[in-house]
Parts: structure tokens; sequence; C-alpha cells
């Protein structure tokens, strides 16, 4: 059976369950829940995604992002945590929004951040690899090398640290 995902219309409306491939077109609209995840010492996850990936393969994402199903973003995010990161029981916080019109794409980003200092176990299917990494390392690695991230995480960043310094 497919995987089904939410599409939503350009106001981020629900319209209706739709099967992932139809999604592939970058015609439809639809939402995804993304993380920031952070240790005690202020590092951030990265994800390194899968080369077999479709969207953004072999780029460096939030901690985890995952596309909505039949759930609210909230529901979203911790199903993705426990199946990308293995990890269960985090608090999540609800940060903000990116929109299309910010990246130039057909998907609503919930931004969510939590914290951290467990064991990482990451699924090899979803994930190339991992690292914690400082906000300051990472921005210069940004200015260095954009196209080595993806849009909504470089975008996220810049929304997050406006917001948090």
């Amino acid at each position: 059976m497919p995987e089904l995902i939410l599409e939503i219309d350009k106001d981020d409306n629900s319209i209706g369950m739709r099967s992932r491939e139809d999604f592939y077109t970058d015609k439809l609209y639809h939402r995804s829940s993304v993380l920031l995840l952070f240790n005690n010492e202020g590092e951030l996850l990265l994800q390194k995604r899968s080369v077999s990936k479709k969207w953004f393969p072999g780029v460096y994402e939030f901690s985890v992002s995952g596309t909505t199903g039949d759930e609210s973003d909230k529901e979203c995010i911790e199903r993705e945590a426990k199946e990308e990161l293995g990890l269960t029981d985090l608090k999540f916080k609800f940060l903000f929004k990116i929109t299309p019109s910010e990246k130039n794409d057909r998907v609503f980003n919930a931004v969510f951040s939590a914290q951290t200092n467990k064991e990482i176990v990451y699924d090899p299917e979803e994930i190339d690899s991992v690292q914690w990494v400082s906000l300051e390392r990472l921005q210069k690695r940004i200015t260095e090398n954009s196209n080595r991230f993806s849009p909504q995480l470089i975008i996220g960043l810049e929304k997050y640290l406006k917001k948090n310094n």
C-alpha cells in the first residue's frame, strides 16, 4: 500500500490524502514537520540525507524531517523523531512555520525544537550520517558551501537565529 500524504492548498487548508508519488511532480502542496535538536552544549544535530531520498538527496538537513500524513504537525514530528533517530519522550516546542513563498517550493514546514543528550540511533535508509555542530560552525559552513544544505534548513536556521539572538 502506498504511503499517503496530506495534500493542502496554497493557503495551508486540507484537501485530502494522496499517494507520496503524486507529490514528486512538485505541483501539489503538502506539510512537513522538522526539528532543530540540540544537546546540552547547545550544538545542533544535523542529518545528512540518504542519497536514495527523492527530495534533497545527500544534503544536510534539519535533525529530523518528515512529511505529514493524516496527523497533526506535532504527531508527525514525534513519529519522525522515533523513526529516524530512535528518540522518544522528547519535549517538543513549536517555533514557527516556513512557508512555500520563503523557499520557492510547495511545502509548509512546521519547525520544532527539542533537547537531548540521549544516544542517537539513526535509520540508515533515511539518513547517511549525523553530527553535532555548533551554530557558529554551521553558519560558517553554510556561507562557504550553501548547496550542501537544504533550502529549508538555511531559511529555518536564519529565522531561528533572528528570534533567539
